[in-house]
């Protein structure tokens, strides 16, 4: 099942980078429209289904709290996510009357939005199979414990594995529960106690281990991102900086240059 996502923000950057996480981050949810204030997004709304809406608060015409009490007030079942500066969080709080799922400080910690967006799809995917009449898939855990303990154990390395062959596809923590025969949630937490970082964390370090190994080849930047899994160089190069405090080009030009003089 995909969701329909929208992204409000009168700074057309940050639907872009937006854009780009949830392309690359997050299954399950598609990219319905980019809007420049919240006029334009109410205007789609009352016009086009929509299961998540992504805004910002200070925007021209409509702010993101007005676009959230008007979802709210028409009944539309839209999960809400506020973005704010520090000086409008007390402002944000407002959105809890109007039923807002969560707001998101800027800059923003993707971290927290994927385990947001993560839950809000999990929430969704619940809901939906309340109303066809289904049950969600059991997880194929034995309730012996010891077997439990192993079964665990065998799955997770199975999971590892499979990360390894597959690091350089658009994967998602999703791709790999099923490939193990798990529930998405249960996956994840028994993901996070088996290696101490949640499965984007690992992933993350996984390509971002294999594009340091790549840089030391003669390949474009634009190659390496594809090579690893990313579709956006742009998106491959924010990601990249988090995690080494360098972009691939200095990190190519410094730190590799410096390990060959040794």
């Amino acid at each position: 099942m995909m969701y329909r996502l929208i992204l409000v923000d009168d700074e057309p950057n940050t639907c872009e980078i937006l854009a780009d996480f949830i392309k690359e981050e997050q299954s399950g949810y598609e990219i319905a429209g980019s809007f420049r204030d919240g006029q334009q997004a109410w205007e789609y709304i009352q016009k086009n289904p929509v299961d998540c809406v992504i805004t910002d608060i200070k925007m021209p015409c409509m702010d993101g709290l007005a676009l959230a009490r008007n979802i709210y007030l028409s009944k539309n079942p839209a999960k809400v996510i506020l973005l704010s500066g520090y000086g409008e969080f007390e402002y944000a709080q407002q959105g809890i009357k109007y039923g807002v799922t969560d707001y998101q400080l800027k800059p923003i910690d993707y971290e927290k939005l994927s385990e947001v967006l993560i839950q809000i799809r999990e929430q969704m995917d619940e809901q939906l199979c309340k109303e066809k009449g289904f049950k969600t898939r059991p997880n194929r855990i034995s309730e012996n414990k010891d077997e439990s303990d192993d079964y665990s154990i065998v799955t997770m390395e199975t999971a590892l594995r499979y990360l390894k062959e597959h690091y350089n596809e658009p994967i998602s923590r999703d791709n790999v529960a099923d490939a193990c025969f798990m529930n998405s949630s249960y996956f994840g937490r028994c993901f996070k106690q088996y290696t101490g970082r949640t499965f984007t964390e690992y992933l993350t370090d996984l390509r971002i281990q294999k594009s340091i190994q790549l840089l030391g080849e003669n390949i474009t930047i634009e190659k390496i991102a594809r090579k690893v899994g990313y579709g956006s160089s742009r998106h491959f190069c924010r990601i990249f900086k988090e995690i080494t405090g360098y972009t691939p080009k200095e990190y190519r030009m410094r730190i590799l240059k410096q390990e060959l003089e040794q």
